[in-house]
């Protein structure tokens, strides 16, 4: 029993001594190629075996002859482990180059193939590279498709400015308040769009959490979008009315008054005469809700997931005046930037857009209404 517990002692010994050479080359051949790791990882285990019987051999046999034998056995098992551990570690390499090769020809011709039968770890990694470049293909489609509706919508209202302009300056108009008035109009409009532009940029690039927030009154602040919407919508002949309990959020308070006038500017657009916008403020557990309902009439199911992406309009005739489809994508940014979400969905008549945010913490919710 001596011997067994002598032999093993040995054994493990080498095996560690071994195994502990591998571990620290491993991670260093890592760095050059998946075939040389995974080469010098089956190696080391092999050559953990061989020299745990060689060493237990020299240790324990009495006979010399008899240790040479053993030498010699381990010596021609570790030159055949080595030839197939270098072919087998060379087809597992394989499918590593094919995908490198297809990401070559993704960064010289733009298409990218994934390799036939890869590996499943492999083609796990070609499917997300693939599904990666769909939505890059999708961003470059919006982009393109943002690019070309702001070149539209700021091209008319600078092409008016600019022949009224004209007109004025030589004396020609026929209604010069009107012009003036018209003029004026059409800035404002040139400004929205600006603001909204540099409202995504902001939120775009700001990544980290934001800690400028602060509690206000989610109630208040939806009255107050109101009220600066009253002239909008009593223009468009739409009635516009805000209820709801007190509930506080934490937040910037600029830009969450933006997002909600952004809402509610879009509910009026699409509203007609006689009809009625509702914004509705409340809670569900731990968030708080601000809704904005319409009578639109509703928005097709084949866009209600396109409504907050940047630059997209369902067709321009149905915002002839609405700006270059960035309100709701300004809406999107602000809410995501304080952690909270927008959505939308049909209702009997119109649409429903619903922000929910994370209510402050200590916020009662009080039953105090504002209508």
């Amino acid at each position: 029993m001596r011997d067994v517990l002598v032999s093993a002692a040995i054994a493990a010994g080498y095996s560690l001594l071994v195994g502990g050479i591998g571990a620290l080359t491993v991670p260093l051949l890592r760095r050059r190629s998946i075939g040389s790791a995974l080469a010098m990882a089956v190696l080391t285990s092999q050559l953990a075996v061989v020299v745990a019987v060689a060493g237990t051999a020299a240790g324990m046999f009495v006979v010399g002859y008899d240790v040479a034998v053993v030498a010699v056995a381990c010596a021609v098992a570790t030159l055949i482990g080595l030839a197939v551990t270098g072919m087998l570690a060379r087809q597992v390499a394989g499918g590593a180059e094919e995908l490198r090769s297809a990401v070559r020809d993704l960064a010289r011709h733009g298409s990218f193939t994934a390799p036939p039968d890869p590996a499943p770890e492999l083609a796990a990694l070609s499917a997300e590279l693939a599904h990666a470049l769909d939505e890059l293909d999708a961003v470059r489609r919006a982009r393109r498709e943002l690019v070309a509706g702001l070149s539209h919508d700021l091209r008319s209202p600078l092409a008016g400015i600019r022949a009224m302009a004209e007109a004025l300056e030589d004396g020609v108009a026929p209604d010069p308040a009107r012009y003036h008035e018209t003029i004026r109009r059409d800035a404002d409009r040139l400004t929205a769009m600006v603001d909204d532009l540099v409202e995504l940029a902001l939120h775009d690039r700001a990544l980290a959490p934001r800690t400028d927030l602060v509690p206000v009154s989610l109630t208040t602040l939806a009255a107050d979008a109101v009220s600066a919407a009253e002239a909008v919508a009593a223009e468009a002949g739409v009635r516009v009315h805000a209820s709801g309990p007190a509930v506080t959020v934490a937040c910037d308070p600029d830009a969450l008054r933006r997002a909600a006038g952004n809402l509610l500017q879009n509910a009026i657009r699409h509203t007609p005469g006689g009809g009625t916008v509702a914004v509705t403020v409340g809670s569900d557990g731990p968030d708080a809700l601000l809704s904005v309902t319409d009578g639109c009439g509703g928005i097709p199911a084949e866009h209600l997931s396109r409504v907050f992406d940047t630059g997209w309009r369902a067709s321009r005739a149905r915002t002839p005046d609405g700006g270059a489809g960035l309100g709701l994508a300004v809406v999107r940014a602000v809410t995501r930037a304080h952690g909270g979400s927008v959505g939308v969905r049909n209702v009997p008549g119109g649409c429903r857009f619903e922000i929910r945010l994370p209510r402050a913490q200590g916020e009662t919710g009080s039953e105090a209404r504002v209508s």
